[in-house]
């Protein structure tokens, strides 16, 4: 924990006789995102529900993907 009272990932080197200590991770730094419930009616096999669910998948590949950046359009 750090002086603020956030939760903190760190570790130990030796340098020079001396103990560092480095951050790694700040854990208030990642942002909380909330789940979103799919519409009840939507399957993947009813075509009026076919542009939604693409649309949801493509949202859902582009916040995990972490070497591409997001897709703006479809």
């Amino acid at each position: 924990i750090n002086r603020k009272g956030q939760w903190q990932f760190h570790g130990w080197q030796k340098i020079m006789d001396m103990d560092c200590q480095f951050n790694l991770f700040q854990i208030a730094k990642v942002p909380i995102e909330r789940h979103v419930k799919i519409r009840s009616a939507a399957t993947p096999f009813d075509p009026l529900y076919q542009e939604y669910l693409v649309k949801r998948k493509s949202k859902r590949l582009a916040r995990n993907s972490w070497n591409e950046p997001a897709p703006t359009a479809l």
